[in-house]
């Protein structure tokens, strides 16, 4: 099968993209980088947390999972607005799907900075520790999850996915950063 960029039969209730609200430009960047997708992505406008800029990042991460509890989605995806996609194998999608309903992952990333990687039974999935929160499918048992951590200690968000949550990634990963924003 001929490489894709579609992610229209990807599993998921939702598409949450966290902007800063001055960063038009961004959000630009991103509709271009997925306009193949098939997506539908509504963007979470946040202001700057001037004093902590992580505890901002933490935050509107913590928003997300919040709007998608009250949505009552099964599954969202969030991105970062520096989210990039690349191209993929079709049947990847469908290995994504298969894996989130037979298993459930409470957080499945679609792109990150990898760290440690295991392999598991299921082509095209493998356990991960990793680094980065710029592309991830929570369940919405993950995302509660969340929101009882929602309390901010310091503790970046990545850094907290990686001790409170078994991950999973996409392998290979379909998104990673846009290396110059």
């Amino acid at each position: 099968m001929a490489a894709t960029k579609n992610l229209s039969n990807l599993q998921v209730d939702g598409v949450l993209c966290i902007s800063l609200r001055n960063r038009q430009d961004r959000r630009n960047l991103i509709k271009n980088e997925f306009a193949q997708s098939g997506l539908v992505i509504e963007f979470i406008l946040v202001d700057a947390d001037v004093e902590n800029p992580e505890r901002g990042c933490f935050n509107s991460h913590i928003k997300c999972a919040t709007l998608a509890v009250e949505r009552r989605y099964k599954a969202v995806l969030i991105l970062e607005d520096d989210a990039t996609l690349s191209s993929f194998s079709p049947s990847q999608i469908l290995r994504i799907n298969r894996f989130m309903t037979m298993r459930t992952p409470k957080l499945l990333y679609l792109g990150a900075t990898l760290g440690k990687l295991w392999l598991t039974w299921n082509r095209g999935i493998a356990r991960v520790r990793a680094k980065g929160t710029f592309a991830y499918i929570l369940s919405n048992e993950g995302c509660r999850e969340l929101i009882k951590l929602s309390t901010y200690t310091g503790t970046p968000i990545d850094k907290l996915f990686t001790k409170s949550f078994k991950a999973y990634c996409s392998l290979p990963l379909i998104c990673n950063h846009h290396p110059n924003v």
